[in-house]
């Protein structure tokens, strides 16, 4: 049971992490400077599936690891907020 407490720890400090450099209006000008100074850097902020690996890699390091690699916490950080972000395509076709 504890491993499973500390396993949802680590997905909500990595969706707060995530959401708020990735997506938040408070980080909005900073993403622009990144973006200015290089767009690959820029996008990888702004990406939450890019920013969500790298969270997840300093989360393993930093933080604690849930899977006791430091890889598949970075992957794992990638994989849930591509699911947690993910929208569907809505019925009846593609998105447009």
């Amino acid at each position: 049971m504890e491993h499973l407490v500390d396993f949802i720890i680590w997905i909500f400090v990595l969706l707060g992490l995530t959401t708020i450099v990735s997506m938040s209006g408070i980080f909005m000008p900073i993403r622009r400077k990144v973006f200015q100074w290089s767009a690959f850097f820029g996008q990888l902020i702004s990406c939450p599936m890019c920013f969500g690996f790298w969270a997840g890699l300093f989360l393993s390091n930093f933080y604690r690891s849930v899977t006791g690699n430091m890889l598949f916490d970075a992957l794992l950080g990638c994989g849930v907020m591509w699911y947690i972000t993910y929208e569907p395509p809505q019925k009846g076709g593609h998105h447009r």
